[in-house]
């Protein structure tokens, strides 16, 4: 697959639909097993990719602390999680593949759009986001790992950012800050 992609100089955009049957393993779970995943990213000139449904097949184990994604020049990732999806809304293994993707793509991403159950929320607030201009989050909001430190604080690291928006479930029986409190100066 990774020398097929090469062979495609023009390919820019690439739509993963976890949900259809041909990414499903033998299990019959949703998700794009590691090596598809590694081996897009290796298309030279892709700038956009788009998930559907499972980003990462949730029955494998969490990636190796060793998984290097290629240099890429993604400047759009979408990620289409179902709004209207059972619990649970998270797998660890994808949040750790999250964790190692998402710091990847920091210096030349423009638009994210993405579940923010499954980001790694402690990744996005440790790292510099010079190029994000359009930010989408929604799903079921989370605190950051420090409840005292607003949700918002994660936005100081996106300095060119023009778009932000936030669609958020609020969770059953439990209280959460307010997202920006107004004392709060970033």
């Amino acid at each position: 697959l990774k020398d097929a992609f090469s062979r495609m100089p023009f390919l820019r955009s690439v739509v993963l639909d976890a949900s259809l049957r041909y990414f499903r393993s033998t299990s019959d779970t949703p998700g794009v097993p590691l090596p598809i995943i590694l081996a897009i990213f290796a298309a030279p000139l892709l700038q956009h990719l788009e998930v559907i449904e499972c980003l990462y097949t949730i029955t494998d184990s969490a990636p190796p602390a060793s998984t290097v994604f290629p240099h890429s020049q993604i400047t759009s990732f979408r990620y289409d999680a179902n709004l209207y999806r059972d619990q649970p809304r998270r797998y660890s293994s994808e949040v750790k593949l999250l964790g190692i993707l998402l710091p990847s793509i920091r210096t030349t991403v423009q638009d994210l759009y993405l579940p923010v159950e499954k980001v790694p929320l402690r990744k996005i607030y440790r790292n510099d986001w010079h190029c994000l201009r359009r930010l989408v989050l929604y799903g079921q909001r989370r605190t950051l790992v420090n409840p005292f430190l607003p949700f918002v604080s994660i936005l100081s690291r996106m300095p060119l950012l023009e778009f932000l928006k936030l669609l958020f479930i609020k969770p059953v029986n439990i209280r959460l800050g307010p997202i920006w409190p107004a004392e709060y100066v970033a």
